[in-house]
């Protein structure tokens, strides 16, 4: 699952792109850091349960 620091990163970059196109960091940080954590997850899911699948692994 994500650390703080891919929160980190992502905060930095969306404070960058917040400054440069003179938009608003909270609501651009939210959505760039649910698609973030999403993915994150959905990664997860899936190499748990090919992992548990192929694998035959007793968490």
């Amino acid at each position: 699952m994500p650390t703080e620091h891919e929160l980190n990163a992502i905060a930095f970059f969306t404070s960058y792109v917040a400054i440069a196109k003179d938009i608003r960091f909270w609501p651009r940080f939210a959505e760039t850091a649910g698609i973030g954590l999403g993915v994150a997850g959905v990664s997860f899911a899936i190499g748990w349960g090919a992992g548990r699948r192929l694998f035959v692994l007793e968490i």
